[in-house]
């Protein structure tokens, strides 16, 4: 699921389709829960600058033309440092999907089971489907740092 070497914190992979995301546990930790995972397809690299120019391609030459969605954007950024409806067409442009489970960890294994499964990776899993991983808990240690 993780892929140390890129540093990617959550990755899929079935044959040449990678994608890549943010795991987010309800409590980080508990040994059971939900989590849930916005994914998006791997394009690449994202210091290699042709993966930079692709990704920046497809978001520009399919700007909103809708003109009411302009001038939301163009408000939101005269009042805030963000976009909610900006953000909103750059995920949709990239292709960002939701992946939802339940995950129960037993003696350095981790059961997954998917309640959700967006379209994006629908050929990979189904809702109930259920995989056993094993992992090794690199970041098990607590400190506690005293001023």
């Amino acid at each position: 699921m993780n892929d140390y070497d890129h540093l990617i914190p959550f990755k899929l992979q079935k044959h040449d389709s990678i994608f890549v995301g943010i795991p987010e546990f309800e409590d980080s930790k508990a040994t059971e829960g939900s989590v849930e995972v916005i994914l998006y397809p791997y394009a690449g690299d994202i210091f290699n600058t042709d993966t930079i120019k692709q990704i920046t391609t497809k978001i520009t030459s399919t700007i909103p033309a809708d003109i009411n969605t302009l001038i939301n954007i163009a408000t939101e950024l005269t009042t805030s440092e963000t976009s909610t409806t900006l953000q909103e067409f750059i995920d949709s442009e990239l292709g960002k999907q939701i992946l939802k489970g339940n995950y129960k960890i037993n003696d350095k294994k981790i059961s997954l089971t998917f309640t959700e499964v967006p379209t994006l990776i629908s050929g990979m899993v189904s809702v109930n489907d259920a995989i056993e991983l094993e992992y090794t808990p690199l970041c098990d240690a607590e400190f506690d740092f005293v001023k």
